[in-house]
């Protein structure tokens, strides 16, 4: 069970260490399809935008509306954004944003035949979504579900978060989830079988990391 428990760990700082990169890269990446069909309706381009210096900069904005090909997590000023008393909607706006800026670095591999796939919002959880090769690992899918929803096991993924607070994406992250009252749901997708299992921690668990 101890090989489980480090091997989960692993994964945990793989997330960490996808944040850190999304902060360092500054790789642009362009998925527009030539082929793609056109639409009828004429749409107006979308709004570039190479740096948030306040909240001020996303009033009254739809985020579907912008073009975020050219802003990176450095083009976000957090230092003039006071994270511990966002309202509600704006941490949701502020995550979302953020979640789009991080996900152009997507896929992310991790090593070890693992691969970060996507930062989405779903409801009231942030989900990320790993894939890996858990047969690899000699597990079933379904042995790995019933390990990560072990006491056992969310104490040590708890004990790797409190761990990566100290970073500060990872921190930023955190603060606007618990700002927006959302939850986090680790999504892990075997690549062979397709099957996947989540492990999610409540908004009051991720709010007591940052109370340590």
């Amino acid at each position: 069970m101890k090989k489980h428990f480090l091997f989960m760990t692993a994964i945990l700082f793989g997330i960490l260490f996808t944040f850190a990169s999304c902060k360092d890269s500054k790789q642009r990446s362009n998925n527009n399809d030539a082929n793609e069909e056109k639409s009828e309706q004429v749409k107006s381009p979308k709004k570039s935008i190479t740096k948030i210096s306040s909240l001020d900069d996303l009033k009254d904005v739809d985020l579907d509306d912008i073009d975020v090909s050219e802003l990176d997590m450095d083009d976000i000023d957090f230092d003039k954004i006071d994270l511990d008393n966002l309202s509600a909607d704006e941490a949701n706006l502020l995550l979302q944003l953020a979640l789009q800026v991080a996900s152009k670095e997507l896929p992310e591999d991790l090593g070890d035949g693992s691969s970060m796939e996507s930062f989405d919002i779903d409801g009231d959880d942030v989900v990320f979504t790993l894939k890996m090769d858990v047969a690899g690992q000699g597990i079933t899918m379904e042995q790995f579900a019933q390990v990560i929803e072990m006491p056992e096991m969310k104490g040590q993924m708890i004990q790797g978060m409190m761990s990566g607070a100290e970073d500060d994406d990872m921190a930023l992250f955190l603060h606007m989830m618990v700002a927006g009252n959302k939850n986090l749901s680790m999504k892990f997708v075997d690549k062979t079988s397709g099957k996947d299992a989540t492990l999610r921690l409540k908004c009051s668990e991720l709010k007591q990391l940052l109370e340590k």
